[in-house]
C-alpha cells in the first residue's frame, strides 16, 4: 500500500499483480485455440441447431387431427347417478388408496348402462 505525506492512500499506484477478465490483457484468444478445434466446435454448434430446427418442425402441434380424441372428451355429456363409492387399492399402485365409483347412466343412448371409475 502506498501512502502520501498526509497519510492518505495513493489510488494511482500500480497493482502488484495484474488481474483482467477481458481480452485487453494482451492475449489473442483466437491464437489460443487451434483452427481444427474451432472448426469442430462450429460443426457441433451447427449440428445442434439443425437438430433443434428439425425437432421443432416434427414436434410442433398441428391442427390436422380433429378426428382423434384419445381421452373421449369431445363427446356430449350425459347425466349419471352414483351407485356406489368404495376405497380400494389403486390399480396402478397397490400401496395407494383410490376411490372406485360405480355409475349408472340416466339419459341418452347408454341409458341404464353401469360402469366404474377409479
Amino acid at each position: 500500500m502506498v501512502t502520501d505525506r498526509a497519510g492518505g492512500i495513493d489510488q494511482t499506484a500500480p497493482m502488484g499483480s495484474g488481474h483482467s477478465h477481458g481480452v485487453e490483457d494482451g492475449h489473442d484468444l483466437d491464437a489460443l485455440v487451434r483452427p481444427e478445434v474451432r472448426r469442430i466446435m462450429w460443426a457441433a454448434v451447427c449440428a445442434c441447431a439443425v437438430v433443434v430446427v428439425v425437432g421443432l418442425i416434427v414436434l410442433w402441434p398441428g391442427g390436422g387431427s380433429e378426428g382423434s380424441d384419445p381421452l373421449g372428451l369431445a363427446g356430449d355429456p350425459v347425466r349419471a347417478l352414483v351407485g356406489s363409492v368404495e376405497e380400494v387399492p389403486c390399480s396402478f399402485d397397490p400401496l395407494l388408496a383410490c376411490k372406485r365409483i360405480g355409475l349408472v347412466v340416466s339419459e341418452g343412448e347408454s341409458n341404464g348402462e353401469r360402469f366404474e371409475l377409479e
